[in-house]
């Protein structure tokens, strides 16, 4: 609704939904378990092969905040190493 109210205006409306981050979420337990040591052991590492950084990030919200994404307004960015795109194919392969 941001996005079509304030598009006329000249604004733009994003979402930008980081995943696990290192460090961060990353040293947290899933709830119900005791934390974790920093090593973040036992969670899984995204599709991509690595953990994400805090730059990762810092870096989707300079691109929403310049000039180059000017034309983009309604959308959400995940920034998960492809975590979420991952969720149905890890779930069959709990089965």
């Amino acid at each position: 609704m941001l996005a079509l109210d304030g598009g006329p205006d000249g604004v733009r409306s994003n979402v930008l939904c980081p995943g696990d981050i290192w460090p961060g979420m990353r040293h947290m337990a899933p709830p119900g378990e005791p934390d974790r040591a920093e090593s973040g052991d036992g969670w899984p590492v995204p599709p991509i092969g690595r953990i994400g950084q805090p730059g990762d990030v810092a870096a989707a919200a300079v691109f929403y905040a310049s000039d180059q994404a000017g034309f983009i307004t309604g959308t959400t960015l995940l920034v998960d190493g492809g975590m979420t795109a991952g969720y149905l194919q890890r779930e069959r392969g709990a089965r």
